[in-house]
């Protein structure tokens, strides 16, 4: 690689070239080394802007047909290095300096060339301040308009004219500003009418709250009244006294129609190793060690709603017992309850509740290894249901989907126990 004309070689400068060696020079441009590097495989010496061109233009290989892989020279090349002595390349300098403070000087050296950025005439480093202030090229800003021109232009500006200029300008601007003013105080003025009509509009309403909270409180009295009613006919009819009732919501207890008998069915469950009381339908003993233990009621609630409580006393080592209820469409083939089929909807034992695929985190309604009372509503009408466990306050409501269903539970791998139904109303 030869050495470019436009920069000089150090060879030119230098000034005890009896010093000279081959290993001071470069492998590529054979001039004295500048920001030596080396080649960690073959060890040879180069600039580091000669071998960066030659890499890039040969694959990255290295002069000696080696895989260039860059390092730093010995620390004899740097010694010996600074044993050659240079003359200043900016003339008319004539400092001799060592290989390392050759290249400091050269950027403050007071005879170094620097070319005016703005009419591009070259000076030495100690003029170029001088002419700066000198420069006809050179842009300023006028202070009072901020318009920037040229030194040689900026004396013609007529400064008189630019404050005229400038007072006009203001003007149009004040004006400008006056018209906004006058805009936004109008808009301010038609929002505190509109404030003022909501102030009164809320006056109203805050009047209409508390008749309604009247009107809520005669309500609660009279239900409260009708609840002592219930309770009193209740312990007047022994002959009901076996029908349970559950924790109902007084509206609920008002609207109980009958009690319905039901149990587990044997021919609809898939059992595995799980089995029904032979004397008693409605207890059913969970043995499980598999996916997939299902049951179903005996009953296919088709019009009328209804409520059904069980009590669950199962312990779990994996997955979940479950309990509520599915649809026609429900496909009892293939589908495990602990993978929130379609048509299913029901709670499991770590308080998630499953509706339709879509599962719902509730923590405060797990019951693992409990023994629990659990109680499901289903609102046929009104396409609902909610579910209740133990004491703790219902979750629900949760839209379901359908024509006929039957309560459903059952198992996913290992549990041991038992689940009860305890009794079911229609509504």
């Amino acid at each position: 690689m030869e050495n470019n004309n436009k920069n000089p070689l150090l060879l030119d400068f230098l000034k005890n070239k009896e010093k000279l060696e081959d290993f001071h020079l470069c492998e590529l441009c054979k001039d004295i080394l500048k920001s030596p590097v080396a080649c960690q495989v073959c060890e040879s010496n180069f600039c580091s802007s000669c071998i960066k061109i030659y890499t890039a233009q040969n694959n990255s290989s290295c002069l000696n047909k080696c895989k260039y892989e860059e390092s730093k020279p010995s620390k004899l090349v740097f010694k010996a290095l600074d044993v050659l002595q240079f003359q200043c390349s900016n003339f008319p300098c004539e400092e001799i300096l060592s290989y390392q403070n050759y290249f400091i000087h050269l950027k403050e050296c007071k005879y170094m060339a620097l070319q005016c950025e703005y009419c591009h005439k070259q000076f030495t480093k100690q003029n170029y301040e001088n002419h700066l202030n000198q420069c006809d090229d050179f842009e300023m800003k006028c202070e009072i308009c901020e318009l920037k021109l040229q030194r040689k232009e900026f004396i013609k500006h007529d400064a008189l004219n630019c404050l005229k200029e400038f007072a006009i300008a203001s003007k149009k601007e004040k004006n400008v500003l006056a018209n906004l003013f006058n805009k936004i105080s109008a808009e301010f003025e038609k929002l505190q009418e509109e404030i003022i009509k909501k102030q009164d509009l809320n006056q109203i309403l805050e009047k209409e709250i508390m008749k309604k909270d009247e009107q809520n409180q005669e309500i609660r009295s009279r239900l409260e009244s009708l609840e002592r009613q219930f309770a009193e006919l209740m312990k007047i009819k022994p002959d009901q006294e076996e029908k349970k009732v559950p924790d109902l919501d007084i509206n609920d207890r008002n609207l109980i129609k009958e009690k319905v008998v039901v149990g587990w069915d044997q021919a609809l469950s898939r059992q595995g190793r799980c089995t029904i009381d032979p004397n008693d339908a409605r207890k059913l003993k969970i043995d499980s060690e598999s996916c997939w233990n299902h049951f179903v009621i005996n009953r296919q609630f088709a019009n009328e709603s209804f409520i059904i409580e069980v009590e669950a006393k199962v312990s779990q080592e994996q997955n979940y017992v479950y309990f509520g209820i599915i649809n026609e469409n429900y496909s009892n083939s293939n589908n495990c309850m602990c993978q929130s089929p379609k048509n299913a909807f029901y709670i499991r034992c770590n308080g998630d509740i499953a509706v339709d695929s879509t599962r719902f985190e509730r923590k405060d309604l797990a019951w693992n290894n409990q023994t629990v009372v659990i109680m499901i509503r289903v609102l046929l009408k009104e396409k609902q249901i909610f579910f209740s466990i133990g004491h703790k306050e219902q979750a629900g409501p949760f839209t379901i989907h359908g024509n006929n269903f039957r309560v459903v539970a059952g198992t996913c791998n290992k549990a041991k126990g038992e689940i009860n139904i305890l009794s079911c109303f229609s509504l």
